[in-house]
């Protein structure tokens, strides 16, 4: 299961986020993180569905906000319930 927890993977997706389509090499050098761990946060991301290729924009990637909303409420039921 892809984790949002993880400190790196939350920075990458803000950053992603506010900036929209970006390089992973443009956010490996905003978050001061090396290319092969952005390379596997962003992997994990596409693979969960939260991150996708951009389009029209080759070699950059974008959050998709309606599937990272969902997989936040889902965390956040496994966590604390699905009354929270």
């Amino acid at each position: 299961m892809f984790m949002l927890a993880d400190v790196d993977t939350a920075r990458l997706l803000r950053a992603l986020s506010l900036a929209g389509p970006t390089p992973a090499m443009t956010l490996a050098s905003r978050l001061e993180l090396c290319d092969q761990r952005v390379r596997a946060i962003l992997g994990g991301a596409l693979q969960a569905g939260i991150v996708r290729q951009a389009t029209g924009v080759d070699g950059c990637y974008e959050v998709d906000a309606t599937a990272l909303s969902a997989m936040m409420r889902r965390h956040r039921d496994e966590l604390l319930g699905s009354a929270a």
